[in-house]
């Protein structure tokens, strides 16, 4: 039965939102370059370096590696993330870039338990804020995600699209979506029905009219830019191959189910 969740991309993409001008690397981070962000966040152990370390691994398995390369850069993304949590339970990059990087593994492993232990770490957050818009942008795209993977996957894992819609209504009337944001939105509205897919059109040609101001906010309406003419065409099984391309670590359940899970002896609270 499988029920993983495909996990969503604000966490890693959303870089004006996550700002982090304090992590060693961040410069290397927002220009683009994200080996050299890895080098040089770690040289500092602090939360936001070992957070920015998080990301940029995520960065590099997500969109630059394959097969052993990839697993290896989640797997120090989620052990970075671990040791952020450790020394600052309250930092919010740190857990939600952590609920991405669980997402991602759980996906590869076809868990169940990783899909939830992600989701509840985007909750935590809520918890705390509930009216933060990317935690709540971030839940909306996990029952997006989930309830897209089928009957099984909406039962095992209580994934609604009606509390998507909810989450990211909330998200929405924030008024604080930046390019990452909107097209995670953009992402569950070419899931819908027709009048969904042609607000989903809209939302794009909104979107390529922003300047942006990130290398990241590039490549995510370079992305947008492929994803119009299949939503515009209208055929659902397009649309959903052409979101699942469009995914990080696309592919990772045909070709990262080899490698060992990650050991979790200890896991971030």
């Amino acid at each position: 039965m499988k029920v993983f969740i495909t996990a969503s991309l604000i966490g890693i993409l959303s870089t004006s939102v996550l700002a982090q001008e304090n992590a060693v690397g961040w410069n290397e981070f927002r220009d683009g370059n994200f080996e050299a962000a890895v080098a040089a966040s770690a040289t500092d152990d602090s939360a936001d370096s070992l957070t920015l370390n998080c990301r940029s691994n995520l960065v590099i398995g997500g969109f630059q590696r394959q097969g052993d390369e990839a697993i290896s850069a989640l797997h120090e993304a989620i052990t970075s993330c671990q040791k952020a949590i450790d020394k600052d339970p309250d930092h919010v990059i740190a857990r939600m870039s952590y609920a991405m990087a669980l997402g991602f593994e759980g996906k590869r492993l076809n868990s169940p338990s990783l899909a939830t232990k992600s989701r509840k770490q985007i909750e935590q957050i809520l918890e705390k804020n509930p009216d933060h818009a990317l935690a709540n942008g971030a839940l909306g795209g996990w029952h997006s995600e989930v309830a897209a993977a089928g009957f099984l996957a909406r039962v095992a894992l209580g994934a609604r699209r009606s509390k998507a819609k909810t989450q990211f209504d909330k998200a929405v009337n924030s008024g604080t979506l930046d390019i990452p944001l909107k097209f995670e939105y953009i992402r569950y509205l070419a899931r819908g029905k027709k009048a969904e897919r042609a607000q989903a059109l809209q939302e794009i040609d909104t979107l390529l009219e922003l300047k942006p101001g990130f290398a990241f906010e590039e490549m995510v309406q370079e992305r947008a830019k492929q994803l119009r003419p299949v939503i515009e065409a209208g055929k659902s099984k397009a649309i959903k191959k052409m979101l699942d391309q469009l995914s990080p670590f696309f592919g990772i359940t045909k070709w990262g189910t080899k490698q060992p899970a990650y050991d979790f002896d200890k896991e971030a609270g």
